[in-house]
């Protein structure tokens, strides 16, 4: 009889431990998925308020109105282009493509390391283009987020 009792309350002892540990395991989960969930609402809040800055930044691309775009650009890019480098540059890739016709969204990523910059707050941004004189272009911009908390432009590419 003592036997049995003590192989009851072992078998008792084993089943809570086997609750417990079930629902300590499910606790963590729970917690690892709300912490991924809130991680993945930041990242969302991070690409959106990106978005908004780069596609204010692209109008004034799209207007001509590279010096004001250059004003507007990234503390880092322009440590490393002067105004009139980018003017000219834009100029010479926007006037050789022609006015923009249609811009759509492509892919939206945020990261925090690129090649050859330094760690930090990006998204890389690529948009299916047209313009009148491109039928098919891939716009790549770079905002990336200041030291002022904005979010500004540090790179343009046009394929």
């Amino acid at each position: 009889m003592r036997l049995m009792i003590a192989v009851i309350m072992l078998i008792w002892t084993l089943s809570v431990a086997a609750v417990s540990a079930q629902q300590n395991a499910q606790a963590s989960q729970q917690k690892g998925a709300d912490e991924t969930e809130r991680q993945d609402q930041t990242v969302q809040e991070a690409i959106r308020a990106a978005q908004k800055a780069t596609e204010s930044w692209l109008s004034l691309v799209d207007a001509g109105k590279f010096a004001e775009a250059w004003d507007q650009s990234s503390e880092g890019l322009k440590a490393i282009v002067t105004k009139e480098q980018l003017v000219g540059s834009l100029k010479i890739a926007r006037n050789s493509m022609g006015s923009l016709l249609k811009r759509k969204v492509n892919s939206a990523g945020y990261t925090t390391t690129l090649n050859n910059a330094p760690t930090g707050e990006y998204v890389v941004l690529k948009y299916d283009c047209s313009f009148e004189n491109k039928e098919k272009a891939l716009e790549t911009v770079v905002p990336t987020l200041d030291k002022d908390g904005k979010w500004r432009v540090s790179g343009y590419f046009v394929k």
